[in-house]
């Protein structure tokens, strides 16, 4: 299964090299049950949403320095605020080519006023 986000990417990259799967480091980071094993990693790996502490014991896991795996989160979080501002610019510009208005007022002055108008 591969991943959207860079840290999940080089996490399972690591692992790989390891010899080690998805379940082994759930298994291998200590947690308690498996199924909290997973949604952490899940977290960390597909939504780029790790814990301080959770990077730290990935990186002592993978033998990986914790700054590699900060940076890239950074990076996750970089590609989030992209693709947010992506879809806000897509989104307006969807509606501003639907836009139809409701009211046309004809006038003779050459610049725009501002007009105010009750409908009752």
């Amino acid at each position: 299964m591969s991943c959207s986000y860079p840290l999940g990417r080089l996490v399972l990259a690591w692992a790989h090299m390891r010899g080690l799967t998805r379940k082994d480091l759930g298994h291998r980071l200590g947690y308690s049950t498996p199924v909290k094993a997973f949604r952490r990693l899940d977290d960390c790996l597909d939504r780029n949403s790790a814990s301080r502490a959770l990077l730290t014991r990935l990186a002592a896991l993978l033998d990986i320095p914790v700054p590699i795996l900060v940076d890239g989160q950074r990076a996750g979080e970089l590609l989030d605020e992209s693709q947010v501002r992506e879809a806000a610019a897509e989104c307006d510009r969807r509606s501003r080519a639907s836009f139809e208005p409701h009211l046309w007022r004809e006038h003779q002055r050459r610049w725009a006023t501002s007009t105010f108008t009750v409908v009752h």
